[in-house]
């Protein structure tokens, strides 16, 4: 089993795992490779941002390397907002990750919760959020697009009316993820939040997988020890049946 999508209390603020017991717990669970993708945000006005520490960070996967028989990779979850792309790429051409998820979590000049919120309180449109995602995806800065609708986390009404509402940028956007050689998230945090799916849905993986998408990812975004490993079964149940394969860098 794999699980590439971890976070640790050295370098992501809203989490509690200690890295040398996230490593026990996973061997004990059977894990044969698993990935520490901390968050990386780069506007000021995040909780997290000056949070990573990519030499620090590099040094502690290569110390828990030795002491463990699974596969470790040193992976990052940056926070992508379009006016911040520069940043990034500079940022990132003298980092040697094993691989990197591009996410939404913030939208214009708010965070996604409360930018869900406003949608539905004013009757606005989703749209934004995919013409955002469309964008991350061809700067060809990831590996990997994280939690690709993760918008449904926050959400009143039911998500399925903004995929409907929105499927012609979301084939566009899936089109792109392929064009770019860049995979897709299955990330089992939604199965343990209000979703109750996973990030993104069947129905998206689906279309993915009708146009042409072959690799998937698969995480559980755990931040706290009773989440790791959640719903990796699950989540590797849908992979199998859609007829998707595993990319493990």
């Amino acid at each position: 089993m794999i699980d590439l999508h971890l976070h640790t209390k050295n370098f992501s603020h809203d989490s509690e795992n200690d890295p040398e017991r996230v490593v026990k717990i996973m061997e004990k669970k059977g894990f044969k490779t698993i990935a520490f993708t901390d968050h990386i945000e780069f506007n000021p006005k995040d909780p997290a941002y000056g949070d990573f520490d990519y030499e620090k960070a590099k040094e502690l996967v290569e110390d828990l390397r030795k002491k463990t028989g699974m596969k470790l990779l040193l992976g990052g979850e940056i926070g992508y907002e379009p006016q911040l792309e520069e940043t990034i790429r500079n940022y990132l051409k003298d980092k040697d990750f094993d691989f990197t998820i591009g996410s939404i979590h913030a939208v214009g000049d708010y965070f996604i919760s409360e930018w869900v919120r406003k949608q539905e309180r004013e009757g606005g449109s989703f749209r934004e959020y995919f013409e955002i995602l469309l964008k991350l995806v061809k700067s060809g800065l990831f590996d990997v697009v994280g939690h690709f609708d993760y918008y449904k986390k926050h959400m009143e009404k039911d998500p399925v009316e903004v995929f409907e509402e929105n499927r012609d940028i979301v084939v566009e956007v899936l089109e792109e993820v392929i064009k770019q050689g860049m995979v897709l998230e299955v990330n089992t945090s939604g199965l343990r939040q209000p979703p109750g799916e996973p990030y993104p849905s069947g129905e998206i993986l689906e279309l993915y997988k009708e146009l042409g998408g072959r690799y998937v990812t698969l995480g559980s975004d755990a931040h706290r020890e009773c989440h790791l490993g959640y719903g990796i079964e699950e989540g590797l149940r849908l992979i199998n049946s859609l007829g998707l394969s595993l990319w493990i860098p």
